[in-house]
């Protein structure tokens, strides 16, 4: 049986040389798929925008809180390395009674017989210290360090040991003469130190 070539796609009129035309689903997206996806796009792009964000804010708390722990960490320090030397506690004094007694203001004798007072204001927010001038009889800001030939000259470079700050406390324990505490406080953040004098 011999048929030719063009009799079989004469017979076979669904074969086509030229592509089909393509049904009315299979044209593009629809409005709704477009809506889904834009909804979809936008809930995705809103959780990133939120992680982004939250994200920030944490790194920003968290310097916050590192560099108001520093500071008070640095006032710290300055206090403990003035009165690690301290010999007597000359304000405040403890009662018998009360036990312990607090007060903004520190006042004692270091090593060499100095007074010197550790006072914090409220209204400005600054601890600053002073040194009594025997020779003058007068308080002069900061210390009184010795020059080359060995005479006390006033530092005032020293006269501000804190800013910034929120609350001083100094405490004194009647039943532990020799033990000092001191409370230094920037906003929320506070640290707690002590030092046991050498009542010389």
């Amino acid at each position: 049986m011999n048929i030719s070539f063009r009799a079989f796609f004469r017979r076979r009129p669904d074969i086509h040389s030229y592509p089909l035309p393509l049904s009315r689903d299979r044209m593009g997206f629809t409005f709704v798929e477009i809506m889904v996806a834009s909804v979809i796009a936008f809930v995705l792009f809103q959780a990133v925008y939120q992680l982004f964000f939250s994200t920030l804010n944490s790194n920003k708390v968290h310097d916050e809180y590192t560099s108001k722990l520093m500071a008070c960490r640095v006032v710290l320090m300055q206090v403990q390395r003035l009165t690690v030397d301290a010999r007597a506690i000359l304000h405040p004094i403890p009662s018998m009674t009360v036990g312990t007694t607090s007060s903004n203001t520190l006042v004692f004798r270091d090593s060499i017989g100095l007074v010197k007072t550790l006072s914090f204001s409220k209204e400005t927010g600054e601890l600053k210290m002073h040194t009594l001038d025997l020779q003058t009889g007068t308080m002069v800001p900061g210390s009184l360090d010795p020059d080359l030939g060995g005479t006390l000259q006033p530092n005032p470079r020293r006269s501000i040991l804190g800013k910034g700050l929120k609350e001083v406390v100094f405490t004194v324990d009647s039943m532990s003469m020799d033990t000092l505490q001191y409370r230094i406080m920037i906003d929320d953040f506070h640290l707690v130190g002590g030092v046991r004098l050498l009542n010389g």
